[in-house]
Formats: C-alpha cells, structure tokens, sequence
C-alpha cells in the first residue's frame, strides 16, 4: 500500500493522495522503512511476527497469572492448615492442663 501511495505522492496532486488513502485505508508515509527496495521487507511478514509475538506474550501472561494464582492458593491452604493444626494442639494441651489440675485437686480434697 505504501509504494501504491509513494506512486501517487510522487505523480499526482495532494487532493488525489488524500483521495487514495481514504479509499485505501492506509496513510502515506514517506518514511516508512517498508517502501525501501533495498531492505527487500515483505510486509505480511513483519505483520505476521508481531501477530506471533503478540501472540505468546499473552500466553506468557496467562501462564504467569496462573502460576500466581496457584502459589497464593498453595500458601492459603498452608497457612489455615498450620493454624487449625496450632488451635488444636492448644485446645489438647489446654485439656491436659486442666485434667491435671483437676486431678491434683480431687486427690488433694479426698486425700485431705
């Protein structure tokens, strides 16, 4: 699209550019390195790599999302393990002490 503009910039009026690139959907711009013959560009190449690369940048999100949500789901279910296994362990010692006191007073008032 670029050459066929570059052709019309360079032989007709700016009114017909204007014309061709409102009927063509692209812009001319005199320096777009995709008009250079030297550099033997293929557009839809340049376009389908940023298609691709576009493409696995956002895989690559995902996967980082995910990964995210997975460790912090891990962490969760540590922490509530770790704190119910710390609340019972105080709830049994806390039985045994009163087991114990219990007993040392029922011995001390039967025994007399």
């Amino acid at each position: 699209m670029q050459t066929r503009l570059k052709f019309v910039a360079e032989n007709q009026t700016n009114a017909k550019l204007l014309e061709k690139q409102t009927e063509l959907g692209f812009k001319y711009n005199p320096h777009s390195w995709l008009q250079d013959e030297g550099l033997d560009v293929n557009a839809m190449d340049v376009i389908a790599f940023d298609v691709i690369i576009t493409i696995i940048a956002k895989v690559v999100a995902v996967v980082v999302v995910v990964g995210v949500v997975v460790v912090v789901v891990v962490v969760v279910v540590v922490v509530v393990v770790v704190v119910v296994v710390v609340v019972v362990v105080d709830v049994v010692v806390v039985v045994l002490v009163l087991c114990v006191v219990c007993c040392v007073w029922c011995c001390c008032c039967w025994c007399g």
